[in-house]
């Protein structure tokens, strides 16, 4: 998603079109940008608590409390 909003609408249409889709929207671009902004910590907080070797338990509840602050702030 990061990508597709990094690359912006015009980019996103053209490929679109090429493959015959629909087009987005500018309301879609715009979900789809405030979508990133929210996931991101959540991602990041996942790649964080997949891990195998650097992963453990003390890591969870400061990775939850850091992600609601951060969903706060937006």
């Amino acid at each position: 998603m990061q990508r597709v909003v990094n690359v912006g609408i015009e980019k996103v249409r053209t490929c679109q079109e090429r493959m015959g889709q629909h087009h987005l929207t500018e309301d879609d671009m715009k979900f789809l940008d405030s979508y990133v902004k929210v996931m991101k910590p959540v991602a990041a907080a996942l790649d964080l608590l997949q891990g195998e070797g650097d992963c453990y338990i003390g890591h969870v509840i400061p990775t939850i409390k850091g992600i609601q602050h951060k969903v706060q702030q937006h």
